[in-house]
């Protein structure tokens, strides 16, 4: 069965993303995702990094706004319902999808039940102020956590997050 996997990052370091770059990456490696999402503002983000994350990916940047010079010519913008962009890209692929984003992303389809997967990152790094992980959630979910991972630098990773039934 295949997988909408969802890894997010709990914290963001300074604008020092290098170590969340290696961790992602890592990640990856575990999933044979053919399609990655990305939220407007994780893209921006992800361009920081230096070198495209997920060359020859097919991936979607969830946005209204233009994107200027996609260094991958697999990148296209979508704009509209989580499910119609799931729905659209197991036309193509029945393989595990990568969603990477924001807590109003995570949340869009965290309420349509799209996410069967979660992966989160946790960086040792209390901020006064933040992003929320989940922006207006509107449906509880039960999880369950299968396995996590910790890094020489403080990362903590909570590696299977899956749904418990009801």
């Amino acid at each position: 069965q295949s997988t909408v996997l969802c890894l997010f990052f709990v914290f963001l370091m300074n604008g020092d993303h290098r170590d969340l770059h290696r961790v992602d990456r890592r990640q990856r490696q575990m999933c044979k995702e053919t399609a990655v999402i990305l939220g407007g503002k994780t893209y921006r983000q992800v361009l920081g990094f230096g070198t495209w994350p997920y060359p020859g990916k097919t991936t979607y940047v969830v946005t209204t706004q233009p994107l200027q010079n996609p260094p991958d010519a697999n990148i296209k913008t979508f704009a509209g319902d989580a499910a119609d962009l799931v729905a659209q890209i197991r036309q193509t692929t029945d393989q595990d999808i990568w969603l990477v984003g924001g807590g109003q992303l995570v949340t869009a389809f965290a309420d349509q039940h799209l996410i069967d997967e979660y992966i989160i990152t946790i960086i040792p790094l209390i901020l006064g102020d933040g992003i929320p992980l989940f922006q207006g959630a509107v449906s509880e979910e039960r999880l369950q956590l299968t396995g996590s991972q910790s890094y020489a630098n403080g990362l903590m990773q909570l590696l299977s997050l899956i749904h418990i039934p009801e």
